[in-house]
């Protein structure tokens, strides 16, 4: 790690990520080179091995602080309140829905997905009172794979609704099932 200023160094770090991910929307992983990431931030190369051994530990830095994020904003909300913990995950997905969505789309990390429910799964039976069981984590996939793929879709849509909104869409959708939310549309 560099021996800089704290200040100096974070902005460091954060602008090779954030070339990085400007560069990964763009291309598969593998065309992600460290000459490209430090060319669109200003850098010369030895300066990202100072942050970095190479291109694939920022996807895993990165990966790992969305998970990280994830599990704080499971622990700190009343799981039993519905609404509070799909709000919790609406905010989480409108600050990073573009790097969870890329993550999770055709040219992402296939093991991010699994990471991402992994994380939510004990916060989730542990608060809820679920079982630890394969019946409970068959129930837990199918709706946080729902949930995701719902995420997604909203956070694709130019003409999104408010995240409030949304919230309250998926509240209803897990306290009431999808039939009967759909019929009462």
């Amino acid at each position: 790690m560099a021996r800089k200023q704290p200040e100096v160094t974070a902005a460091t770090r954060a602008k090779l990520v954030a070339a990085f991910w400007r560069l990964y929307a763009e291309r598969p992983i593998e065309k992600v080179r460290v000459a490209d990431i430090t060319g669109l931030a200003g850098y010369n190369r030895s300066t990202f091995y100072e942050y970095f051994a190479d291109v694939p530990q920022i996807l895993e830095s990165e990966e790992q602080a969305l998970v990280e994020l994830v599990e704080g904003h499971a622990k700190e909300t009343d799981a039993f309140d519905p609404a509070q913990m799909l709000s919790a995950i609406s905010e989480i997905y409108e600050a990073n829905g573009d790097k969870i969505a890329l993550l999770l789309g055709e040219r992402g990390d296939p093991g991010f997905a699994r990471m991402f429910k992994d994380a939510l799964f004990p916060a989730f039976r542990e608060l809820r009172g679920a079982p630890c069981d394969e019946r409970a984590s068959l129930v837990f996939e199918f709706g946080i794979s729902g949930l995701l793929a719902a995420f997604a879709q909203w956070r694709d849509d130019e003409n999104r609704m408010p995240a409030e909104d949304f919230a309250v869409l998926m509240r209803s959708v897990v306290t009431s099932g999808t039939v009967p939310t759909l019929q009462d549309l």
